[in-house]
């Protein structure tokens, strides 16, 4: 959560995270980057939803000002 927050005005790759979390030699499931964030958006109630999954790409905190409207997601 940390990495997302100092890189909130970029998408983050799901590489780069893991990268960054578990090291170069990783050789784990990368879906388990996947349920770490989904956990720390559900714990973070509100600001858990400043999470953005960017489909095929990776993730982003996005401000409580842009967010948008229920409904739209950046997944398409």
């Amino acid at each position: 959560m940390v990495y997302l927050l100092e890189n909130q005005s970029r998408v983050v790759t799901r590489d780069e995270l893991l990268n960054q979390i578990w090291g170069y030699e990783y050789d784990g499931e990368t879906r388990t980057l996947d349920m770490h964030i989904r956990t720390a958006a559900k714990l973070g109630g509100e600001g858990g939803s400043c999470i953005k999954t960017v489909r095929g790409v990776g993730y982003r905190i996005v401000k409580a000002e842009s967010r948008q409207p229920a409904g739209l997601s950046d997944e398409a």
